[in-house]
């Protein structure tokens, strides 16, 4: 069975959020553990989030990857924020506006975080490149464009499908 699986690991993903949370407002805060503990049962039980958990998703993961980012930024730690929102592109492509503002601000060390988060994204740029053709998984072009191209988009569905069943 495949189904519990994705539903645990989305569990799993969806509490350590929680305590991600819970320890960035902790390091906002200071002494706060009310407030604390209050911004982390938010994240772990709000309905929209409850059911990303539970769908099977990516909504849990990246949620993991963004607040863990978060907890390290706030702990001075641009760097490993900028890794691990960099892992986070390869879950959800929109994530590079995220890098993208962990790169430049604040500016001292852009330079570094830019030498760690530029491996994790040719890799991504990389492998959409060879297995998709395309830089950006597909689904981005879908979801963001501003017109509808129905003809040259089943073109190139067929001429994958073609390429993987043919």
């Amino acid at each position: 069975d495949v189904v519990w699986p994705a539903k645990v690991f989305g569990m799993l993903c969806q509490v350590g959020a929680g305590v991600a949370v819970y320890l960035a407002a902790l390091s906002l805060l200071p002494g706060r553990r009310f407030l604390s503990l209050a911004a982390a049962l938010l994240v772990v039980t709000s309905p929209p989030l409850v059911w990303g958990m539970l769908s099977g998703m990516e909504i849990p993961l990246y949620l993991l990857l963004v607040a863990t980012g978060l907890l390290f930024y706030l702990k001075s730690r641009g760097v490993w924020a900028v890794a691990i929102w960099s892992l986070g592109v390869w879950v959800r492509p929109d994530g590079l506006f995220l890098v993208a503002l962990g790169i430049v601000a604040p500016p001292r060390e852009a330079a570094r975080r830019l030498l760690v988060a530029l491996p994790i994204l040719l890799a991504f740029f990389g492998f959409n490149h060879l297995v998709g053709g395309h830089w950006m998984p597909q689904t981005v072009g879908v979801k963001a464009h501003f017109g509808v191209d129905l003809v040259g988009r089943t073109w190139h569905l067929m001429r994958e499908w073609g390429t993987l069943w043919g």
